[in-house]
């Protein structure tokens, strides 16, 4: 498996290549690349997580659901308040800049990035379990996360009505009562949602093509960004699962997803608050930019440590 594993990772950084050349060649502009940004997230990727829920009710599914959902609970209640109190506690930053490093270091790009590489490394099955987490990470992005920003919240109503949220339900209450779809349309819905692996790809090379890179070098702040967005944190979360002692499927899910780079979504509010912005977005690309050897080494350590077979 580990060969095949870092074959997939290869096949996403020759895609992310292409989308760097097409945004540096005019073939791929902003335009695009915002209308492909509506196709995956309204269409694609709440097409995958529906063709998702053809899975068997085993009990070692619902252990890892109940595994899961116990630590994306945690990580975003727990997790979130320690890393801003974190940085509450260092003098030398701005009430912006803390605001955006919290928010930049609690979200990881589980969407964009982390549904494809987990679906591409562990299977169609792991879009099941990734999507529950899409559920704290929403909920807790819209609201403490966005009263961070501007002092009040999204209401849940409109948390929870968003499309990757309204697939993520009709998949458990489909998995739930054991509903199987006609095979047709099932076979439809995997095809759709996997139309938002090479799509995301594209977009972060686009993402890193339009990006300032002498910007990048020099600003210390997003090394130490990228620092604990993709080596502290995962270690971190990585230690504590081998401690619980989880399913092995559940760790590297669970840790692979925390070493995603910052969400975009974080440089998306701070635009929208004017809370920094540039600080948001350039930690955004500098930790795409390193996400490769992050994950490279973070596999690495689940290859050593938890055996797995998929």
């Amino acid at each position: 498996m580990p060969n095949a594993l870092f074959s997939q990772l290869f096949i996403l950084l020759v895609i992310a290549a292409v989308g760097y050349l097409a945004r540096r060649t005019g073939l791929y502009p902003q335009e695009t690349q915002q209308q492909t940004s509506t196709i995956i997230l309204n269409i694609a990727l709440p097409a995958g997580i529906i063709a998702a829920s053809r899975m068997e009710m085993r009990t070692e599914d619902l252990i890892r659901l109940a595994q899961v959902s116990a630590f994306s609970a945690a990580y975003y209640t727990i997790g979130f308040y320690l890393i801003y109190r974190f940085f509450r506690s260092l003098p030398r930053f701005s009430e912006d800049e803390r605001l955006v490093m919290t928010i930049s270091l609690t979200f990881p790009n589980i969407a964009f990035m982390g549904f494809p590489l987990i679906t591409a490394l562990l299977g169609q099955e792991a879009l099941f379990y990734a999507a529950i987490m899409t559920l704290f990470f929403n909920t807790a992005l819209f609201t403490a996360g966005e009263k961070l920003f501007r002092g009040t919240v999204t209401s849940l109503r409109t948390v929870l009505l968003r499309p990757a949220n309204i697939a993520t339900a009709a998949m458990l209450l489909l998995f739930g009562f054991q509903i199987r779809l006609p095979l047709i349309l099932h076979d439809a819905l995997t095809m759709l949602g996997s139309l938002s692996t090479p799509l995301s790809m594209l977009i972060v090379g686009a993402l890193i093509a339009e990006s300032p890179l002498s910007i990048l070098i020099r600003d210390w702040r997003c090394w130490l960004l990228s620092f604990l967005r993709l080596l502290v944190v995962p270690l971190l979360l990585f230690g504590i699962l081998l401690l619980l002692r989880l399913d092995p499927f559940v760790i590297w899910l669970c840790t692979i997803l925390s070493t995603m780079p910052s969400a975009a979504m974080s440089a998306i509010l701070a635009e929208r608050y004017n809370r920094d912005p540039q600080l948001a977005s350039a930690a955004v690309v500098h930790s795409m930019l390193l996400f490769i050897p992050a994950i490279y080494l973070i596999m690495e350590l689940l290859k050593r440590f938890v055996p797995l077979v998929v």
